[in-house]
């Protein structure tokens, strides 16, 4: 919005904020500003002291936040079940081919070169590609406790829909010219990207030794290929003046940046495994138990430029732990899940997205519950309640600046949560 026929004198389009529309000061002090004016603006606008203008013809870049993003997908399979021995141990499990085709269109508003200017324009960009998928699953029944697991398959995930989008903005800094000498930007999605793959071996062993124990160990190794990273490219802007003088540069080289396929890397790790109903050591433990894990994962990861890279969401380090008791109807646990600091994807401004460092955390959440079908009470047997409680440590959410604890990007509290549930089988 822009003032409506209103100028302070030697400031043209502004104006003295009048007294029926100010409400005092608000206090910023938390943010190093001080006190600063506070005021109507809804009043102002109801009086007509605004005019209300579409922001896309004072920042055009906006209609590049505007776009869609399809995907037609076709996929085939087969699959031949196992069923044989190996060392007199019984062998099961699955093996597998599946082939998926992927066709994937967006449309968006790109920036191109008219005549010398710099406008936006629709655009429609398509793209196919097609991945053939093996896999195989196999269990070892080395005797009626102990099991062995064995998996390898190829996986692909595909790019978020808004590092798909067809939309380029274009930026003017008359400050900060880039490398190449030139101060205009181009950045925006990549329709071209093409899915992430993954090649995945899984080993594992597991031991039921009684009806409701059992602990296992694990071992997982990934072979991570074409992910998806920022990249930079040069594009010619020939012809195109400086907003600022209306000269045309000497060079004609501007700096693109969008999401581009390449790099990868290997991940692997372990985990163990423990479910420890406590009756097996008193009898007057019946109903109560332990549930326990714990996850270590490392990784070497570089971009498409060999640069050391952290894949988003993944701690090296989880542990999660739940006690709890069941019997006469009667359910209640307790649980608690840490892990350590990792990278994260969130969003900033104009809904785009940025890696920042998220601080580790360890959550505490508690259910409790009464299934009176145990009760005897007639016309209630069929009546299940349950109360949650999230987050019972109020424990926060921050991402940082850096790996630096000190220095907070963001601090959100979310908390505790009380959920009361009910459900009734008719």
């Amino acid at each position: 919005m822009t003032l409506a026929d209103f100028s302070y004198p030697d400031n043209v389009g502004m104006m003295s904020v009048p007294e029926q529309y100010r409400l005092g000061t608000a206090d910023l002090s938390f943010i190093g500003m001080g006190p600063m004016i506070a005021y109507d603006t809804q009043g102002l606008i109801d009086d007509g002291y605004y005019e209300l203008l579409r922001e896309s013809l004072t920042d055009p870049k906006h209609l590049t936040r505007s776009w869609t993003v399809q995907e037609d997908v076709t996929a085939a399979f087969v699959q031949g079940n196992i069923d044989t021995q190996f060392a007199g141990i019984p062998v099961t499990g699955n093996v597998g081919l599946r082939y998926v085709h992927t066709k994937q269109s967006s449309q968006g508003n790109a920036f191109n070169v008219v005549d010398g200017l710099v406008v936006a324009q629709p655009t429609d960009v398509s793209h196919d590609y097609g991945h053939v998928l093996p896999s195989l699953n196999l269990i070892f029944a080395i005797d009626e406790q102990q099991m062995l697991r064995f998996g390898a398959a190829k996986t692909i995930s595909r790019a978020r829909l808004d590092e798909m989008n067809a939309s380029i903005s274009a930026t003017y800094s008359a400050q900060q010219p880039d490398e190449n000498g030139n101060y205009w930007s181009v950045s925006g999605g990549n329709p071209n990207l093409e899915p992430k793959e993954a090649t995945g071996l899984d080993l594992s062993y597991e031991n039921y030794f009684t009806a409701e124990g059992y602990f296992s160990a694990a071992l997982f190794y990934k072979d991570l290929n074409d992910w998806i990273f920022n990249g930079n490219y040069e594009l010619d802007l020939s012809g195109v003046p400086d907003p600022a003088t209306g000269e045309i540069p000497e060079t004609s080289s501007a700096t693109g940046s969008g999401k581009v396929n390449g790099g990868g890397g290997q991940l692997w790790g372990y985990e163990l495994a423990i479910a420890l109903p406590l009756s097996e050591f008193s009898e007057a433990l019946e109903g109560f138990g332990i549930l326990a894990s714990h996850t270590g994962v490392e990784q070497d990861i570089q971009d498409q430029n060999g640069n050391d890279y952290e894949l988003p969401g993944l701690s090296d380090s989880i542990q999660s732990v739940t006690f709890y008791y069941e019997r006469y109807g009667f359910s209640a646990r307790t649980s608690m899940r840490k892990r350590s600091d990792f990278k994260g994807d969130v969003y900033g401004l104009g809904f785009e997205t940025q890696q920042v460092d998220i601080q580790g955390e360890t959550i505490w959440d508690a259910q409790f519950g009464y299934d009176f079908a145990d009760s005897g009470i007639s016309g209630l047997e069929n009546l299940e309640v349950t109360f949650q409680v999230q987050n019972i440590t109020e424990e926060p959410f921050i991402s940082l600046q850096g790996d630096n604890a000190l220095q907070v990007r963001d601090y959100q509290d979310y908390g505790r949560n009380y959920l009361l549930g009910f459900s009734y089988e008719f």
